[in-house]
């Protein structure tokens, strides 16, 4: 019984020896372990923190673009009422209701009629032609004032269609 009880001894004694090579051995790997969470944590903090920072640097580009869209916006705003309030100032407010455009004298007549009914007064008219090539002239109606129109008739190969300008208020009477 003696070799049996050492043999056990031999026995409890390598696998006390094994256990312990082991728990050493899991001590190691979880000191590596350990060490690259802590490696990882800390490559995890400082990305955390550069993002943190590009973020706040992106919000701080944010604020700043967002307040030059609104200024650009106002711009905008402001450009497009004054467009609206020259596009409403060249047409005149008081207008005939048809000119005929035949020709020169059928505008006179009717630039006449439309006068001498909200003016009174009209004694005359003549016109003459701008330019040699071109239908567009210039018409002057005599009454109590001179009354002076540039007519434009349709002539597409000089870009012209039928339109009168009023030179005494700076609009357009038909266009």
């Amino acid at each position: 019984m003696k070799k049996w009880s050492t043999a056990v001894t031999i026995v409890l004694g390598i696998v006390a020896f094994g256990a312990l090579i082991l728990a050493a051995i899991g001590l190691i790997g979880f000191g590596y372990e350990s060490h690259e969470l802590s490696v990882k944590t800390k490559q995890y903090s400082a990305a955390q923190a550069a993002a943190a920072s590009t973020q706040a640097a992106l919000q701080e580009q944010l604020g700043s673009q967002s307040a030059r869209a609104s200024d650009l916006a106002s711009q905008l705003s402001d450009a497009q009422d004054q467009i609206a309030s020259l596009q409403n100032a060249k047409y005149c407010t008081n207008k005939p209701y048809y000119i005929d455009y035949s020709d020169n004298s059928s505008v006179s007549d009717s630039l006449k009629s439309w006068l001498d009914s909200t003016e009174g007064g009209i004694t005359g008219d003549d016109w003459d032609y701008v330019w040699d090539n071109s239908r567009v002239s210039i018409h002057k109606i005599h009454g109590n004032y001179l009354y002076a129109y540039v007519v434009y008739f349709d002539e597409s190969s000089l870009g012209f269609s039928n339109a009168v300008f009023d030179l005494t208020n700076m609009c357009w009477l038909d266009r």
